[in-house]
């Protein structure tokens, strides 16, 4: 089995949930980086007067220290975002999505950035916190053999006045593919993607899915795999409405052995009309490794078309779980009863509900709950943290995944469910 091993930084301030980082062979896990100390809000070098009152310059100072943050973390763990792979940038502003970027030109060159998705949510733990990131990197010693995948005709994000980015990264036997979203980067939506507004036919949310995947194919193609090979998905929906439309598509592309996903609800994405951004984890062809779905027999089949996880070589990736049985109300045992509203914490009864389903799924793919390395944790109600996080310290006593949160605007894909977790797991 791969060694697990936790990352610990001792100058940094610890998280209130999880590790600094996790290593798993060559591959490193790194949680979610805020600007705070985790005692008093914002670190005061982020915290001056002008950010107080321009969020540029707000924007600008937390990106900075998030980076320096991250690359401490990347170092102590052998790595560096030079040898990054995947990098998710999350802000809570529109305007704060630019200085962000300029900052992060300053600590890793564009032309070999790690794959890279930018979104906007709702909130996050520290509410003044306007950026934050989580990454995978692989140690410096892979890091040496990482390949960038980039394709010149492809429209390349980000656009204005920053350089086409590749648009996917290899290492480790894996291809790690940038967000897409249905944009040429110059006008907006892409015209193949629009609907015409003088006729009633076409939807903009399936017109714009599947020209993201085939915007994705055509990237994993260069990359040396395809859609067959792909173990992970994570799926940006601006209305979760969207989400039924959207399936009739995945079942197209996807008709069989889909990739372990996850669906997140968000305020918006780089172009204000896109309705969806995805981005993907793969396999190489030439890597040998063959994904092989998982079926938990504790758990529920998921009702919509993916997978409890699908695990690949060393590496079990396990879709969004909300605490759910039949996929259109929450559990049960995850309920509080309304005629006794003050006994109990959903917070605490959904987290529980999810990581017993998430150890079964585990168990299913030949590992266990504490083999997981990362984790991400999406909220429509933060008040419910707190407990949950209770719930969740109980379950990862010793040596915690690397984890990411954030408060988003909701609903998720089961309306009555405030939390979604999904991870990675080595098996």
């Amino acid at each position: 089995m791969v060694r697990r091993e936790a990352i610990v930084c001792p100058d940094l301030p610890k998280p209130v949930m999880g590790s600094h980082a996790l290593k798993a062979g060559d591959f490193v896990f790194l949680g979610g980086q805020l600007p705070t100390d985790y005692r008093n809000g914002l670190v005061p070098e982020v915290d001056t007067p002008p950010a107080a009152a321009n969020s540029i310059v707000a924007a600008k100072l937390q990106s900075d220290y998030i980076l320096r943050t991250t690359q401490a973390i990347l170092k102590a763990a052998g790595s560096s975002l030079q040898s990054g792979v995947r990098i998710d940038q999350f802000v809570t502003r529109p305007e704060a999505a630019s200085p962000y970027l300029e900052v992060r030109s300053n600590h890793v060159e564009m032309s070999i950035r790690p794959a890279s998705t930018h979104i906007q949510l709702q909130e996050f733990l520290v509410p003044r916190a306007i950026v934050t990131l989580e990454l995978i990197g692989v140690t410096d010693r892979l890091g040496a053999r990482k390949e960038m995948i980039y394709i010149e005709e492809m429209p390349k994000s980000p656009a204005g006045p920053f350089r086409g980015a590749p648009q996917g990264v290899k290492a480790g036997g894996l291809v790690f593919l940038t967000g897409q979203i249905a944009s040429d980067f110059k006008t907006g939506v892409a015209p193949e993607a629009r609907t015409t507004p003088a006729f009633w036919y076409g939807s903009p949310i399936k017109l714009q899915t599947e020209y993201v995947l085939k915007q994705l194919r055509k990237v994993l193609e260069a990359g040396g795999s395809s859609l067959k090979n792909v173990v992970r998905a994570d799926v940006y929906l601006t209305n979760m409405a969207d989400v039924y439309e959207l399936e009739e598509v995945w079942k197209q592309y996807f008709p069989e052995n889909p990739p372990a996903r996850t669906i997140v609800p968000v305020v918006r994405l780089g172009a204000a009309d896109c309705l969806v951004e995805i981005n993907m984890i793969a396999v190489e062809d030439a890597s040998g490794i063959r994904p092989a779905p998982i079926a938990a027999k504790e758990v529920p089949p998921s009702p919509w078309h993916h997978p409890h996880a699908v695990r690949a070589g060393d590496l079990v990736f396990i879709s969004g779980l909300c605490a759910t049985e039949t996929g259109e109300g929450s559990a049960p045992e995850a309920r509080i009863h309304p005629e006794m509203p003050w006994f109990g914490s959903a917070g605490r009864r959904e987290t529980d509900h999810i990581l017993k389903h998430m150890s079964a799924i585990c168990r299913a793919a030949g590992s266990r709950l504490e083999n997981v390395v990362w984790m991400q944790g999406f909220y429509t109600d933060l008040r419910e943290f707190q407990a949950s996080l209770e719930s969740w310290e109980r379950h990862f006593p010793k040596t915690p995944p690397a984890a990411f949160v954030a408060g988003v605007h909701g609903p998720h894909f089961v309306p009555e469910c405030s939390i979604l977790f999904d991870a990675v797991a080595i098996a």
